[in-house]
């Protein structure tokens, strides 16, 4: 992630969310079990941050589509295909005509800008439904396990319930983390 996006992220953290700690996201480690629920935990309490900061950068693309664009048209060339813009009917059902000045400006509104918005929007639907489990795996950890009784961790056992064997082995060693 660029410089310019990591400040805009810590900037956007630190505005929503003053209390949390950790404002850069870690990366997803396979082999250490704490340390991948660590990183699935900590995306989840900044997921909100992270659509902000897209948002953010969405709305400042008049800064990076040119960069894009120019990029583009390099590789364009270099391949010898010519830009043109799509044809435009006066009347169109299937998707918007984008008032447009310049090719940059078309591919802008009609491409880059509609595919971040769509970006944002998956993200927040495919974690949206993960809300609960992931909630509901945080009572694992030792500071909320104390506070917390097996039933909590009910959301979690019904989406991993075909991983997990025997309930009541889970049960009592979630009783005795608890009394340690």
């Amino acid at each position: 992630m660029s410089a310019k996006r990591t400040e805009i992220l810590n900037s956007i953290s630190s505005d929503c969310c003053p209390e949390q700690k950790k404002k850069k996201l870690i990366s997803l480690c396979e082999t250490q079990w704490v340390e991948r629920h660590d990183s699935v935990f900590l995306f989840k309490d900044i997921l909100e941050p992270i659509l902000l900061s897209l948002l953010k950068i969405e709305e400042e693309s008049s800064d990076s589509a040119p960069k894009a664009h120019a990029l583009i048209k390099e590789i364009a060339a270099k391949l010898d295909i010519n830009e043109e813009i799509t044809r435009v009917c006066h009347l169109q059902t299937a998707r918007n005509n984008v008032p447009y000045s310049t090719e940059e400006e078309y591919y802008r509104r009609a491409v880059y800008v509609p595919y971040l918005d769509d970006f944002c929007n998956s993200l927040k639907e495919r974690f949206e439904s993960h809300k609960e489990t992931v909630a509901s795996l945080q009572q694992i950890l030792p500071e909320f396990c104390t506070k917390t009784d097996f039933y909590s961790l009910e959301a979690a056992f019904n989406f991993y319930e075909e991983y997990l064997t025997h309930k009541e082995a889970m049960q009592s060693e979630f009783m005795s983390w608890k009394e340690q």
